[in-house]
């Protein structure tokens, strides 16, 4: 298989996994015109997929193709396993057929947690991957890439009415809608530093489990769980306002809930509805072309394509996927120009070597950077030259935004289940700036101000720049 380049480097794509996802990364790289090769058991859904659409397909065990043809030429691994157990023997084959001697670049894998709790597994140290000169581990969840896509289509693109909402329905009982209300909850609250509403329709069995794997979302938002005990589509109606946006989180059944209160002009009611699917683009597109109501009636938005989820920019981080090393990266030259010593905090290292408890915190302060600046009103869109972004912020506006993003990390502290302590703790999750902004010394308000200032820069870094909605050039005026 010929290869590509990209930044000077040949580039051979191997994505192993039965499941699904895995074929679908695969078709979507090689749609992208990515060199990449599927290993996949003979009869999984992976192989399946990969038979109908022509994909690269090497049936069998991971471990036995590992055995007869080696990584030599793999540039990045892709792995879907199906539980913890698998993932770490297959990372320990992966890095007995690593080839040190020719590789002139680390391996780099994106390894996908089988389900929630596995990845928070990982994010505790409770599985650690110690770093290697040539194997750099990365954990991902493609329901959190997407959650993730939802922060940007809704703030980073200005979608309609996203400025005015202040309130979310979710409508779902699968792992989707739990990582989209995590992440919109994760966002911290409003501008104001009011809390975010967020109305939940969810199976009674699922919102058991929520409260009891996340107890401090209550306290984080204002959130209510509504069991579907009626007609679902009866209970949409009754929650539609207009400073409220809908996310449909059911796959193909969103898609026809979509459709039908869509036709009973009940989406105009709404700021917003919003629907995740794989082949989001396209349905985008459709839908402006086709259906009155929803051109007209209700802004529909789909979100979550697989040409961003499993993009070469994706798992080569580039673009808003730099993002979180670019945030890192200035962190650390921040709080070195400060003085402080890798030996004292821990914090300050290489981007390969931080934990995947503290990449995941860039993470979520990169998708905060997308939606503070989209609160502003300013849009967020590949650079195209090295200028920084003129985004500025009077002393009112960043005190506002200061409280905001401490809301932020005390908010993903919190439902990381860190707590309160008057003494930091990283192996029993305390820490003692888990208390509100008031509380904060003047120096800890001055990080987070700084953490706000340094917004143009990162983005800059990371190959973005943001521009005012208006296109006048003028930074937007903070919105009510």
């Amino acid at each position: 298989m010929s290869q590509i380049k990209s930044s000077g480097q040949n580039l051979l794509f191997l994505v192993a996994g039965d499941s699904t996802a895995a074929a679908l990364t695969a078709l979507e790289l090689a749609r992208q015109g990515i060199p990449a090769r599927l290993v996949a058991a003979p009869g999984s859904p992976a192989a399946g997929i990969a038979i109908s659409f022509g994909i690269s397909l090497d049936p069998g065990s991971f471990s036995l193709f590992l055995g007869r043809v080696g990584l030599g030429d793999i540039t990045h691994l892709i792995l879907f396993p199906t539980d913890l157990c698998e993932l770490a023997l297959w990372l320990a084959a992966a890095q007995d057929a690593i080839e040190t001697k020719g590789r002139r670049t680390p391996l780099s894998v994106f390894a996908a947690a089988p389900n929630a709790e596995s990845l928070a597994a990982v994010r505790r140290g409770v599985v650690v991957i110690e770093p290697q000169p040539s194997f750099f581990v990365q954990f991902f969840s493609t329901d959190e890439d997407v959650a993730r896509d939802f922060v940007f289509q809704f703030f980073g693109n200005k979608a309609r009415g996203s400025d005015g909402a202040n309130g979310f329905l979710i409508v779902g009982s699968n792992p989707l809608a739990e990582a989209i209300a995590l992440k919109i909850a994760k966002l911290g609250g409003m501008l104001d530093g009011s809390k975010t509403k967020l109305d939940w329709i969810v199976s009674r069995e699922m919102a058991q489990r929520i409260d009891l794997r996340y107890p401090a979302l209550k306290e984080i938002c204002i959130l209510n769980f509504h069991s579907p005990e009626v007609e679902p589509l009866t209970m949409i109606e009754s929650f539609a306002e207009p400073t409220r946006a809908l996310i449909l989180a059911e796959g193909s059944r969103g898609l026809e809930e979509c459709s039908t209160i869509g036709q009973r002009g009940v989406l105009k009611h709404f700021a917003g509805t919003f629907v995740p699917h794989s082949r989001a683009d396209r349905l985008n597109r459709v839908f402006r072309k086709h259906f009155s109501w929803g051109a007209n009636a209700g802004y529909v938005r789909f979100f979550g394509d697989y040409s961003v989820i499993a993009s070469l920019a994706r798992f080569t981080e580039m673009g808003r996927f730099r993002l979180p090393r670019s945030i890192h990266e200035r962190y650390c030259e921040a709080r070195m120009g400060e003085g402080e010593l890798p030996v004292d905090n821990t914090s300050l290292k290489p981007w390969h070597a931080i934990d995947e408890d503290l990449r995941q915190s860039n993470r979520e302060r990169a998708d905060h950077v997308i939606y503070v600046l989209g609160r502003l009103g300013y849009l967020v869109e590949e650079g195209r030259n090295d200028i920084p972004s003129s985004v500025s912020f009077s002393k009112e506006v960043l005190e506002q935004l200061a409280r905001l993003e401490h809301m932020r990390w005390t908010a993903e502290r919190r439902l990381a289940w860190w707590s309160f302590g008057a003494i930091r703790d990283n192996a029993l999750r305390r820490h003692p700036l888990l208390v509100p902004y008031e509380a904060l010394e003047e120096g800890e308000k001055e990080k987070d101000r700084q953490t706000m200032r340094d917004i143009p820069e990162v983005l800059r870094r990371a190959g973005l720049v943001a521009r005012s909605g208006d296109q006048t050039g003028m930074p937007p005026p903070l919105p009510n």
